[in-house]
């Protein structure tokens, strides 16, 4: 199956974070498991997310800049007490933060890339019954999409996008008409 171009794909900024804060903290590297594309994690465990935010922005005849949110969401367990959790958990919002402050990725994010917003603890009372502790870690970022120029160019990329509703072995999962 064919792949979206990199701009169209914001699951390809979600695991260029994942690939650096993997290799930049040790902590979260010790617990992450590559399973594809993507990591899983064990304690401590991340969550990322990005969030269309905001008004995309006319760059040009063809360009938009597109604002966007990236979550990513801290649970670390420990079963000694409150206090242990904070102080495993604690440094490690600063770690992301600071691997992740102003860094493009390799992947042409609008100037100065990735901005830390704002973090906060996010615990519900289910996770803190379970020894856990949760903080949101919050980032804005852009990047700019090109609209094609051309139909053919437009249908090639109706033609990959409707390629993610086939199953493996190319059973249809679902069918729909698109027009022009």
């Amino acid at each position: 199956m064919a792949a979206l171009p990199a701009i169209l794909d914001v699951s390809t900024i979600e695991q260029a974070v994942e690939a650096r804060l993997v290799e930049q903290i040790s902590a979260i590297r010790k617990t992450a498991i590559q399973k594809g594309g993507r990591y899983i994690f064990t304690n401590p465990s991340l969550a990322l997310v990005i969030f269309e935010s905001g008004k995309w922005v006319k760059e040009g005849k063809y360009t938009y800049r597109v604002p966007c949110t990236l979550h990513v969401e801290l649970t670390v367990k420990s079963d000694r007490d409150e206090e242990d959790r904070r102080r495993i958990a604690n440094p490690l919002v600063f770690a992301i933060i600071l691997a992740l402050a102003q860094r493009d990725l390799g992947l042409n994010l609008e100037e100065p890339g990735i901005e830390p917003q704002r973090f906060a603890e996010a615990t519900s009372e289910e996770e803190y019954k379970q020894n856990k502790i949760v903080y949101l870690i919050e980032f804005g970022l852009s990047f700019c999409f090109s609209v094609p120029r051309d139909e053919d160019t437009a249908h090639d990329l109706i033609g990959v996008a409707t390629d993610y509703l086939l199953e493996p072995g190319g059973t249809l999962s679902a069918q729909d008409e698109t027009t022009l």
